[in-house]
C-alpha cells in the first residue's frame, strides 16, 4: 500500500524520539559523513521539502560568499529570532544593517573595550574562586559549561548594561532563568517544523512559556534602558558633567550608554527602540558563544597536560603568584601560549558552527559552478577548519600551528604562516558581516580563561571520540563537557628556565 510522505512521516516521528540537543548531534553527524563524502567537489546539496540547502566546506567558496556585499542576507531560521532581538545587527540586512554596522563599530575601538577588562577580570575571578572552592579537591565532577555560562552572562550583563546581574552567586534569579529558557525554547523550535510557524508556536504550552520569559527579559532590558536615559540625561544637564567632560575625565561605560549618547546626539538615527533591539542582541551573541569558547578551550586543555603546565608557566611568568593580582590589557599579548590555544580550539570547536545565507541572485563559483537564486547556503565551519590539505593532522589539537605568526599579528589577524589559505579559518566569520565584537571575545576569553587556570588544574573527563557534537546556533557539546578541578599548588611547580621557543 501507498502512503504519500511516508520517508517524510517516519523521519519526523524517528526525531520525536531524541531531545532537541541530541537530534542536533545526529543532525551534526550527517553533515560530517555528507561533507567527507563530497570533500572533493568542496558542495553538496540537500533538498528541504521543496527548499534546497547547499553546504560549502571549501575555503575559496567561502571567500567568494564572505566577501560578497551583495549575499549579506542571513538564512530564514534567523527569523526565529525576531521575537527577542527584532532586526538588529544580527538579524538584519540590506541599508538598515549596513547603518546600523557604521553606527556601532565605533563603540568596539580598543580604546574602549580596555575598559571592559577590569570586568572580564573580576567576574572570571569569581568563577575561578568557584570552581576551586566547590569543586578543587578533583572528587567532584561538573559541567564547565553551566559554570563557565554564569560567568559570562554577568560579563555580558554589566559590559552591554553596566549592571551587575550577580548569575553567579543567584543562579535562580528569574533573569537568568529565562534566558536559559528563551534559548532552550529557540533550540526546541528550530528543530520541529511543526513549531515554525509563529500562529501554531503560540497556541502550544512551549510557545506560552518562551513568551513569558521574553517578557521578562524585554522588561529588564527596557527597564535599564529607561534608567541610564534619565540619568544620562541628568548628568549632560549638569555643570558638573560638563566639567568633568572638559577635563578628559570619563567614567567606564557600557554599550548601552554609547548607544545612549549617540540617540541623545541624533534622536533619528538611533530611536531608544532601536537600543533595545541592540541590546537584545549584545546580550545574544555575548552569551552564549563565548561561554562555549571558554568551555572547549578549557575542555581541550583538560585533555592535555603538557600544554595546559606550559599556559599556566606563563600566566605565572606574566602575572606573578599573587592570585589578587588583577589582569590588565597590559599583560594579554604576552599570553602568547595561551592566545594558541584558544585560536586552535576555535578551530576544531568554532563557537558558531556554521554561517547561514539566503541568496536572492545567483552565486558563481570557481569551477563554472552557480548556486542559484533562492537557495540557503550553509558555510560549515567546523568542517572548513579541518581540511587535511591546510590542516596536517586536523584532528589534533595542536596550539603551535598558530605560534608563529601570533607574535606579530594584530587582534583582528587570524591568518597564520601555516594555513595555505586566508578563508581557511573564519571563527569569526569574515568580509563585510564578520562578527564585530571579535576583539571583546578574544580578550573576555583570555582573561577568564587565564583566571580559571591561576586557580586549578583541569581534567577532562569524557574523551573527545564520545563528545556528541550539537549545532545550532551555537556549538554544543550534547550532555555537557564534565570536568574535575584539582586546586593549585605553588611550591615547586614553575620552571622558569624554559624558554618561550619551546613549542
Amino acid at each position: 500500500m501507498f502512503v504519500p510522505f511516508f520517508r517524510e512521516i517516519s523521519f519526523l516521528m524517528h526525531c520525536l524520539r531524541y531531545p532537541e540537543i541530541d537530534f542536533l548531534a545526529h543532525v551534526y553527524r550527517a553533515f560530517e559523513g555528507l561533507e567527507t563524502m563530497y570533500r572533493e567537489k568542496g558542495a553538496f546539496r540537500v533538498w528541504v521539502g521543496a527548499h534546497p540547502f547547499v553546504m560549502l566546506s571549501d575555503p575559496q567558496a567561502a571567500e567568494v560568499l564572505l566577501t560578497s556585499n551583495k549575499h549579506i542576507e542571513k538564512a530564514q531560521s534567523y527569523e526565529l529570532l525576531h521575537p527577542w532581538l527584532g532586526t538588529g545587527l544580527l538579524t538584519s540586512t540590506g541599508p538598515k544593517w549596513r547603518s546600523r554596522r557604521k553606527l556601532l563599530t565605533p563603540a568596539f575601538h580598543f580604546g574602549i573595550l580596555e575598559d571592559f577588562v577590569e570586568v572580564f577580570d573580576r567576574q572570571s575571578q569569581l568563577l575561578g574562586q568557584r570552581i576551586e572552592s566547590e569543586f578543587g579537591s578533583a572528587r567532584k565532577p561538573f559541567d564547565i559549561c553551566n559554570e563557565a555560562s554564569l560567568c559570562t552572562l554577568d560579563i555580558i550583563c554589566e559590559t552591554a548594561m553596566g549592571v551587575q546581574l550577580e548569575a553567579q552567586r543567584a543562579s535562580q534569579s528569574a533573569y537568568v532563568q529565562a534566558v536559559h529558557s528563551v534559548g532552550a525554547s529557540f533550540i526546541k523550535r528550530n528543530t520541529n517544523p511543526w513549531l515554525r510557524p509563529e500562529f501554531l508556536f503560540r497556541m502550544t504550552s512551549d510557545g506560552k512559556a518562551f513568551y513569558k520569559a521574553l517578557d521578562v527579559l524585554h522588561s529588564f532590558t527596557r527597564r535599564v534602558i529607561n534608567e541610564r536615559y534619565i540619568s544620562y540625561k541628568a548628568d549632560m544637564s549638569s555643570q558638573e558633567q560638563q566639567q568633568t567632560e572638559v577635563a578628559g575625565k570619563r567614567k567606564k561605560r557600557a554599550f548601552l550608554d554609547l548607544l545612549i549618547e549617540t540617540h541623545y546626539q541624533n534622536p533619528r538615527a538611533l530611536t531608544l527602540a532601536d537600543i533595545a533591539e541592540e541590546v537584545d542582541t549584545f546580550m545574544f551573541e555575548g552569551h552564549d558563544t563565548t561561554a562555549m569558547g571558554v568551555s572547549w578551550c578549557l575542555y581541550l586543555l583538560g585533555h592535555h597536560p603538557i600544554w595546559q603546565q606550559r599556559i599556566f608557566e606563563e600566566i605565572i611568568e606574566v602575572m606573578g603568584t599573587d592570585l589578587s593580582a588583577p589582569i590588565t590589557s597590559k599583560h594579554l599579548p604576552r599570553l602568547k601560549y595561551l592566545e594558541c590555544a584558544i585560536k586552535e580550539s576555535q578551530r576544531l570547536y568554532p563557537s558558531v558552527p556554521l554561517i547561514g545565507r539566503r541568496l536572492r541572485r545567483d552565486l558563481p563559483l570557481q569551477g563554472n559552478r552557480v548556486i542559484p537564486a533562492g537557495s540557503t547556503i550553509l558555510l560549515l565551519i567546523m568542517q572548513l577548519h579541518r581540511q587535511p590539505e591546510i590542516y596536517p593532522w586536523p584532528e589534533e589539537f595542536m596550539p603551535e600551528r598558530f605560534y608563529q605568526k601570533s607574535q606579530n599579528e594584530s587582534a583582528q589577524d587570524h591568518s597564520d604562516l601555516a594555513i595555505s589559505h586566508p578563508y581557511a579559518y573564519v571563527p569569526f566569520s569574515a568580509g563585510p558581516r564578520n562578527c564585530i565584537g571579535q576583539r571583546f571575545a578574544l580578550m573576555e576569553e583570555k582573561v577568564v580563561v587565564a583566571n580559571v587556570l591561576r586557580r586549578v588544574e583541569v581534567r577532562s573527563l569524557t574523551p573527545r571520540d564520545e563528545v556528541q557534537v550539537s549545532i545550532n546556533l551555537v556549538t554544543r557539546a550534547a550532555g555537557g563537557l564534565k570536568m574535575c578541578a584539582r586546586s593549585r599548588q605553588y611550591d615547586n611547580t614553575i620552571d622558569h628556565s624554559k624558554k618561550k621557543s619551546e613549542v
